[in-house]
Formats: C-alpha cells, sequence, structure tokens
C-alpha cells in the first residue's frame, strides 16, 4: 500500500513538473475551453479548479473567469463567474447525477478569462474526477497555465 501511494505520489510530480509555461495568444473574441471532453459515471463528480498565482516582476491582478460545464452537444450544464484575487482559488463541481443521461457523460469542462482583463491576472486552471462516496482521486487533468498578454492603451 505505501509503496502505491509512493508511486502515484511519485506520477503526479513527474505530470506537474513537465508543466508547459505559455503565454496566451487568442485571435478569436473569446477565448477557447482549455480542456477536451472527459467521461464521468453517476457515482463521480467532476470539479473545475482555478488559482491566481502571483508571479515575479508582475503586478498582481485579480482575474474574472467563467468556469463552465457543458455536454458533448454544446449545451451548458453548470456555470459560474467569479473574480479571483491574487493567490486565492476557486473551484466548480459537476455530479454524475447533475451530468445526466444514464451510465456516463461526456463533460467539456470549460475555463474562460475575460478579453479585457487586467494585466497581473495569471491563472492555473485544472480538472479532477473523483469518486463522490469515497473522494478518490481518479483523474487529474494537466493544470494549464494562461496569461493575458497585456491590452493596448490609447488604440496602439
Amino acid at each position: 500500500m505505501k509503496r502505491a501511494l509512493a508511486l502515484a505520489v511519485a506520477a503526479l510530480l513527474v505530470i506537474l513538473a513537465t508543466g508547459r509555461i505559455v503565454k496566451a495568444f487568442n485571435p478569436q473574441p473569446d477565448p477557447p475551453a482549455l480542456f477536451g471532453m472527459i467521461g464521468i459515471t453517476p457515482g463521480e463528480t467532476m470539479q473545475l479548479n482555478i488559482v491566481n498565482v502571483e508571479l515575479p516582476g508582475i503586478p498582481p491582478g485579480p482575474c474574472r473567469v467563467t468556469l463552465r460545464f457543458l455536454n458533448s452537444s454544446g449545451v451548458v450544464l453548470k456555470q459560474q463567474v467569479i473574480s479571483v484575487k491574487p493567490t486565492q482559488a476557486a473551484s466548480l463541481t459537476l455530479t454524475g447525477a447533475e451530468a445526466g443521461s444514464g451510465f456516463r457523460s461526456e463533460i467539456h469542462p470549460a475555463l474562460l478569462l475575460t478579453s479585457n482583463e487586467a494585466v497581473g491576472c495569471s491563472a492555473i486552471g485544472s480538472v479532477e474526477v473523483f469518486n463522490s462516496t469515497t473522494g478518490e482521486t481518479s483523474l487529474l487533468a494537466h493544470p494549464i497555465y494562461v496569461n493575458l498578454p497585456p491590452v493596448a492603451v490609447g488604440g496602439k
């Protein structure tokens, strides 16, 4: 049991250590969702997380984000718009019962930042799926770093 736990922790550390830092460039009016489809069963819960981290040399600022779960047809199942202050975190959960459609539902978790976000919004998002009864995590989606580019002032 200890060996299995140690292997799981080591695997998680490898996943987190290989994370890529990406500066967001978005030619579209709305930023695209950051995750693909993820399956969930009635006994599971999916949680979409965001944390606004402070980065050295960048003045801290709040992140106004939309946390959203969509079904495979693109219908919004659950959504929350929130402002996350520096060093704070927020999450939104969706149970298998809320996802509907019987035995297994394919869900598209989406984390959207407003296109006019202030400089200093540095968000890290992740998705996890866990057993609703035991709390045991069955999936942790790779965290993705998002930093919106500075907004030009005065049309420059």
